[in-house]
């Protein structure tokens, strides 16, 4: 493992972190990142074919996937969770249900507020990375107990 906080935190060999990439960020590239020595990360609609507004499909659309990286590799990796806003958030939700019920190492949380799902995440022990696009969302991603940005 190399020697920074981040190969630390996160308990890989690299500090590489595959981005989320939606639907092509399915089981099989996580789990070769993470093979690799780097975090493989699920995309939000990883191994789906089509959009569903159903939220317990897309609840076990996320565990089919989580379950298919943990069969292909013991190495750590994460699940983007999306937050979104109002009525959205019902879908990231459930996402963090499952992520919490399969034990994910990793979530990388994005697209909404920091402190919306870290201390849930926390307490069951996953390490909370959230993605930033200015140092003001970095500071309140700090200030929101994230581990990493």
């Amino acid at each position: 493992m190399a020697k920074n906080r981040i190969c630390e935190l996160l308990n890989i060999r690299y500090p590489i972190i595959q981005a989320p990439m939606n639907w092509v960020a399915g089981a099989e590239l996580a789990a070769a990142v993470s093979n690799a020595g780097g975090l493989g990360t699920l995309g939000p609609n990883a191994g789906a074919d089509d959009i569903t507004m159903v939220v317990a499909l897309t609840g076990e659309r996320m565990r089919d996937q989580i379950k298919k990286v943990k069969s292909i590799t013991e190495k750590p990796f994460a699940v983007n969770i999306a937050v979104g806003v109002g009525e959205d958030q019902k879908f990231s939700r459930r996402i963090v249900e499952v992520v919490i019920e399969e034990k994910v190492p990793v979530a990388i949380v994005s697209v909404g507020r920091p402190d919306v799902y870290t201390d849930v995440l926390h307490t069951a022990g996953i390490k909370v990375l959230h993605a930033i696009s200015t140092s003001r969302h970095a500071k309140k991603a700090e200030e929101s107990g994230v581990d990493a940005v």
